[in-house]
């Protein structure tokens, strides 16, 4: 950092240092995570893997995809946390991301390896990711369940979340991920790669909502008792739904009585990764959102001079909030030591 006339201005050589001490904040954060997993018996499979592949790192590691990785697995090494937000609510159905799919989606068809990697995280092997489900991009899905426990009367909620893979081609044009059934109606929800709609089944739509599927988002369906209408809310915002549809009846060749009572999800041609999906006879919004804590520090992705100086991008964006926010540096690394 050098003095300026009108304010200091930042270097290349200071944004490297920064990233070298955030980088041993998402290190001492991970090894507290693991100690205190380990303290509450929780997450053993998670922790022994985690500490396999810290002792796999090197210096010619990726460091983008180092911190990338180690931010994940702080959040799944969360206390109570096996794979998603809301976990203090009783589902009928839930599948967390760990083990075999057709074990909870027990109607689902033949699935296969060249489908589906569980425990896994897009190229991750399987079995070193618990938690997540890697639909591979090749067809043959969905998960399939069917149950009778779920009416337009009684209301219901379904929830879940994925991200679409962060390299690979996602669709152009709406694709179904996740179709759910009551007795009544049809709800179809559909993805391409900047947005989320809903839809019945003989054309009616809910408004798009834009976003970036390549990011993870938690999303909850609601019914509430004896609603037409179908309330979508993402990423725990409880305040008022992202879209909504009321559904137009359930009628041939779409669907009648005979398979209403579904819930299709994460089709295996959609190239994504699955942290959980479950539902429930009842409705319920999005619970309260936690305590506020202390913001980490923010360092923008794209720092900016004076009008006669060259912008240059950091790589990435610093900081995750949820894995690093109220982790400083551990004692050892604090300054004046060497």
């Amino acid at each position: 950092m050098f003095r300026g006339e009108e304010a200091p201005f930042d270097t290349l050589g200071w944004e490297g240092f920064r990233e070298g001490v955030d980088d041993a904040r998402y290190l001492a954060t991970l090894l507290e995570a693991m100690a205190a997993a380990t303290a509450l018996g929780e997450h053993t499979a998670l922790v022994s893997q985690t500490q396999q592949w810290l002792d796999s790192l090197d210096v010619h590691a990726d460091l983008d995809a180092m911190r990338q990785e180690m931010a994940g697995r702080i959040e799944m090494l969360a206390p109570g946390d096996p794979g998603g937000i809301g976990e203090t609510e009783t589902w009928d159905l839930e599948f967390t991301g760990s083990g075999n799919p057709t074990l909870v989606f027990t109607d689902s068809g033949g699935i296969n390896s060249s489908m589906y990697k569980p425990d896994s995280r897009f190229t991750s092997p399987s079995g070193t990711v618990p938690g997540w489900l890697t639909c591979n991009g090749n067809p043959g899905g969905p998960l399939i369940k069917n149950f009778t426990t779920n009416t337009k009367a009684g209301g219901w909620t379904a929830e879940w979340a994925f991200k679409g893979h962060p390299t690979g081609p996602l669709p152009e044009t709406l694709t179904e991920l996740v179709q759910f059934s009551d007795d009544t109606n049809l709800i179809s929800v559909r993805y391409q790669d900047d947005q989320v709609q809903l839809f019945g089944v003989s054309g009616s739509s809910s408004a798009p909502v834009a976003l970036d599927v390549r990011q993870e988002h938690v999303y909850r369906l609601v019914r509430q008792p004896g609603s037409d209408t179908v309330e979508l809310y993402i990423d725990n915002d409880r305040s008022s739904p992202a879209t909504s549809l009321t559904p137009d009846a359930c009628t041939l060749p779409a669907c009648d009585v005979t398979n209403l009572n579904h819930i299709y999800a994460a089709p295996s041609a959609f190239e994504s990764g699955w942290d959980f999906i479950r539902y429930k006879g009842e409705a319920s919004l999005p619970p309260d959102p936690p305590p506020p804590t202390a913001p980490g520090i923010y360092i923008p992705s794209e720092v900016q001079y004076g009008a006669d100086q060259q912008p240059y991008s950091i790589n990435p964006a610093i900081n995750n909030y949820a894995a690093l926010s109220g982790h400083p540096l551990p004692d050892l690394w604090q300054a004046g030591d060497t």
